[in-house]
């Protein structure tokens, strides 16, 4: 009886020895975040200061604080909706033959509309002969509720909202003043946790001044496990932040950041072609940015949560060099949404 219990007990530490080894493994397997570049080069010296009122959206990132607890989320890519997308705007048996492989998409078009979907499920589509001439009578309530009903229908995840309503005008080339709303645009973006999504995840529905759906922008993925992770401390993500480990804007030639908000948010990143694995905290970090000169600036940055030890990085070149499938070049940027910034920021 006493070696049964041994060997029980044995059983038990090898099961949770087991499953630790499993569980460090998912952490390792999370794709560090590919945070996009801008063309304005970053001052070289920057005198980082926070402000004695600064706000902190949470409890845990107050400075000196251990590390904390928060979540990632896996996705995956939605190319197994393709068919349901080429139904949904009623062009099945509209593929456009003949393109090439490296673009990443494929395209599906008819007389009165046009679709693009790319090899990961998001899509773009549009309305050809649209009207350019008559002035938009609907109201933003008007336009909510149509593409509510829109999204609700074609099952958008439950956790998008809407994030406001813009305007694509016409203006008068002889006369700048004068301007008409031909179409209007409703941007929904995604909340985990009660927290917003930055990044990309994102659907834009546009509505005409008919009230019938103009366009349709679509780059998110699905999830498929929620799973705890611990981030890194306030600390951290400053001296980050200090060291340029992150996305940064600022002018360039501002001298001192004085920092007023500190948030934990989450990013995703679903543009085409993304090798993303998971929806990952990130410090946002906003304030305001001192010039030379003695102006202000904006200041905003995004520094990732999840500490380097738990993640892999991605190298977006495809082997052999050149750009990845799916991404805008010269050769498909007819393909690019007007007026859509790659990585949004959301509205509170």
């Amino acid at each position: 009886m006493k070696r049964l219990f041994i060997g029980f007990i044995a059983l038990i530490v090898l099961s949770t020895a087991t499953f630790l080894v499993v569980k460090q493994v998912e952490a390792d397997s999370i794709a560090r975040i590919n945070f996009p570049l801008f063309g304005a080069q970053l001052p070289s010296e920057v005198d980082y200061k926070i402000d004695p009122s600064v706000v902190f959206s949470d409890e845990r990132i107050k400075s000196g604080e251990i590390s904390s607890e928060d979540c990632v989320f896996k996705v995956k890519a939605r190319s197994d909706k393709t068919l349901d997308i080429i139904k949904l705007f009623g062009l099945e048996g509209c593929k456009k033959e003949g393109l090439p492989e490296k673009f990443g998409y494929n395209e599906y078009e008819n007389t009165d509309s046009r679709l693009v979907i790319y090899n990961d499920g998001s899509f773009v589509y549009h309305k050809k002969n649209r009207d350019e001439n008559t002035s938009m009578q609907l109201t933003n309530e008007d336009c909510i509720n149509i593409a509510k009903d829109f999204v609700e229908k074609n099952n958008l995840p439950e956790d998008f909202y809407v994030n406001g309503v813009t305007e694509e005008t016409k203006t008068s080339v002889t006369s700048p003043t004068n301007s008409k709303v031909l179409r209007k645009q409703v941007n929904f973006f995604r909340k985990l946790n009660g927290k917003p999504v930055y990044g990309v995840a994102r659907m834009i529905v546009t509505i005409s001044q008919d009230g019938q759906i103009d366009s349709v922008y679509s780059a998110f993925r699905d999830i498929t496990k929620e799973e705890p992770i611990k981030i890194k401390t306030f600390d951290q993500a400053l001296t980050d932040l200090k060291n340029n480990n992150g996305m940064i804007q600022m002018d360039e030639d501002t001298k001192t950041v004085l920092i007023k908000k500190v948030e934990l948010v989450y990013w995703e990143d679903s543009v085409p072609n993304s090798k993303a694995t998971h929806i990952q905290p990130v410090y946002r970090f906003s304030g305001d940015g001192l010039k030379e000169n003695g102006k202000k600036c904006d200041f905003e940055a995004f520094i990732a949560a999840v500490p380097d030890s738990k993640t892999f990085t991605v190298d977006e070149k495809l082997p052999g060099g050149g750009t990845p499938k799916g991404s805008i070049t010269e050769e498909n940027e007819s393909i690019r949404p007007s007026g859509k910034p790659d990585y949004p920021v959301p509205v509170k």
